[in-house]
C-alpha cells in the first residue's frame, strides 16, 4: 500500500513492483475536503503510465474512522467513480 494523496510520490516507483498488485491511496483522509472524480481519476491515470492496470487497486491513504460517515462516502463514491472512468471495476 502507497499513500499517495497527502503526499504524491514520483510514480515511476510504481515500475519498481512488477510482479505486485498496488494499493495507490488516491484520497487524503487527513482533511474535510472532497476530491473530484477527475482529480482521482487524474491521479490514476497517472499511475497507469507506470503499472499495469490489473496490478492497481484505487483506495484511500488509510482508514475512513475519524471522518464522519456522510464526508467518507462522498470520498468513496467519488474514489469509485473515479475508478470506473478509468477503466476500473469494483462495486457500482
Amino acid at each position: 500500500s502507497i499513500e499517495d494523496a497527502h503526499r504524491p510520490n514520483d510514480l515511476s516507483l510504481l515500475e519498481r513492483f512488477a510482479r505486485t498488485t498496488l494499493i495507490l491511496g488516491t484520497v487524503a483522509i487527513a482533511n474535510s475536503r472532497v476530491e473530484t472524480t477527475d482529480e482521482i481519476a487524474g491521479r490514476l491515470g497517472d499511475a497507469l503510465g507506470h503499472i499495469d492496470a490489473h496490478r492497481l487497486i484505487a483506495a484511500p491513504d488509510c482508514g475512513l474512522a475519524l471522518l464522519g460517515r456522510d464526508l467518507a462516502w462522498r470520498k468513496l463514491a467519488n474514489l469509485c467513480r473515479a475508478a470506473r472512468a478509468v477503466g476500473g471495476s469494483g462495486p457500482a
